[in-house]
């Protein structure tokens, strides 16, 4: 195995292992997913011959959301990290950052709608099976950067507010010259 690791920051309920990006796991795979242990010991959970990143996982640690560029474009899908459910497509028309709510029910993500990125939740359900129960668009996320290998945005704990990052108006450029002196006028200032 002479794959290259990417460490993307996601461990495990058990405290003993982490998700990890890496980079060709097995002979043809490009982008792929895998699981550090304790030991050091890894393994590829997705290993394909085509892309899969933007691995997140779930609060109770059972489900595994990614993008896979299975169909050609990258779709978000879950499975369960033990194996035993294969894996369910999210999105419909192309997506990637997939991030859950708190409480595990929601699975946000960016997709492109009518030439627009938009933020989308999907509501997952586990019951009878792992199942996609419905879709909305939320707003546009046109002026906000994405990033990979994981998601550039965070869901607030009550599912209501966002944290991500605003791109800088293009064209605008602020110079400052002289800095020692606004210093000193601005510290004199405070102290009247």
């Amino acid at each position: 195995m002479d794959g290259r690791l990417a460490f993307t920051g996601l461990p495990l309920p058990d405290g003993k292992s982490l998700i990890a990006q890496a980079v060709n796991m097995h002979p043809g795979s490009q982008n792929d997913i895998v699981r550090i242990d304790s030991t050091g010991r890894v393994t590829p959970l997705l290993a394909e011959s085509f892309d899969e990143a933007y691995s997140e996982i779930s609060p109770d640690g059972r489900w595994l959301a990614y993008a896979s560029a299975l169909t050609g474009q990258y779709e978000v899908y879950v499975r369960s990290l033990d194996g035993d459910v294969d894996q369910v497509q999210v999105s419909t028309a192309g997506a990637t950052e997939p991030m859950w709510s708190h409480d595990g029910r929601e699975l946000f993500y960016r997709a492109e709608i009518d030439g627009h990125v938009r933020l989308v939740v999907a509501t997952i359900e586990r019951t009878p099976s792992l199942h996609v129960a419905s879709r909305h668009t939320l707003f546009a996320l046109d002026e906000y950067d994405a990033a990979q290998p994981h998601a550039n945005f965070d869901v607030s704990p009550d599912g209501k507010t966002f944290v991500m990052i605003h791109r800088a108006p293009t064209g605008r450029l602020t110079v400052i010259q002289n800095l020692p002196e606004l210093v000193r006028r601005l510290g004199g200032a405070q102290r009247r």
